[in-house]
């Protein structure tokens, strides 16, 4: 399977006045590559995008550039839980965890 472009990742707007709906998903770093073009294109707005559209973008970054690092968190929270739940860690908190990190990985 292809690796996808590593991170962080970060949004800018297109910057010419021929776009003035689109964002843009680029990553950082001196391999920079642009990952994703966000175009708001036909809503009726007055000018360029919306904040919500805005708030979205940066929504998907900010959950992208945190992926590996609360995955690793999950699994590390995981490996020192006890096994059983003692009235500390809510019941069924390790299933949903290991699930969730099926998930994440692609396995489910």
């Amino acid at each position: 399977m292809t690796k996808h472009t590593q991170g962080p990742w970060k949004v800018i707007p297109a910057g010419y006045s021929t776009k003035p709906k689109t964002l843009y998903v680029v990553s950082e770093g001196s391999d920079s590559r642009h990952i994703a073009e966000i175009d708001f294109g036909f809503q009726k707005m007055s000018g360029g995008y919306d904040e919500i559209n805005k708030a979205n973008a940066e929504f998907i970054v900010r959950a992208c550039n945190s992926h590996y690092e609360l995955l690793e968190a999950l699994k590390g929270m995981l490996a020192i839980c006890p096994a059983q739940n003692q009235g500390e860690i809510p019941s069924g908190w390790p299933h949903r965890a290991r699930s969730l990190i099926k998930r994440i990985e692609g396995q489910q």
